[in-house]
């Protein structure tokens, strides 16, 4: 059985999370039942200016604990953001995004190394086991995936939950 903790963010923030990530996991690996996933909901700076991030936890080869943190304030019910539709769909879409990379990391097409090689010293990103360690990020083909598939979930979410 798959286990979901989601801390931070109000609780309506929580529960929409928690939905989204079970879609996800129905939708994108719905043979998977151990999955540990940790939703930490609060404001955050990333780099690159992104809302959220999507790290295992546990074991380097194909793991099944994550912790995805999530900026907060993407979205907030009773914001004025919340009065245009692209603020729910903003963190519907955010998730889902961070979803995919879960569902790359539990594939085994992405991975992270930390290698001893002066050549390649440091740590390494591997997408189907090339390196893109030193891409620009609009160019990774794990994110140019995760940016498809994120619009793909939030089209099938919404139909799911019979949301305009």
């Amino acid at each position: 059985m798959n286990y979901i903790t989601c801390d931070g963010g109000t609780k309506f923030q929580r529960e929409l999370a928690v939905l989204i990530v079970e879609f996800c996991i129905w939708e994108l690996m719905p043979r998977h039942r151990t999955l540990d996933l940790d939703i930490q909901l609060k404001p955050t700076i990333f780099e690159q200016n992104s809302e959220a991030l999507c790290y295992p936890t546990g074991e380097d080869y194909r793991p099944r604990d994550f912790c995805l943190e999530i900026d907060s304030r993407i979205w907030r019910r009773n914001s004025k953001r919340w009065k245009r539709r692209g603020a729910r769909d903003d963190f519907i879409t955010t998730v889902a995004h961070e979803m995919v990379h879960v569902y790359q990391w539990v594939s085994g097409n992405l991975r992270d190394r930390l290698s001893d090689s002066p050549s390649r010293e440091g740590y390494r990103q591997y997408w189907k086991g090339k390196d893109y360690t030193n891409i620009a990020y609009r160019k990774l083909p794990y994110e140019k995936e995760a940016y498809r598939m994120q619009e793909q979930l939030l089209r099938k979410f919404k139909k799911w939950e019979d949301l305009p």
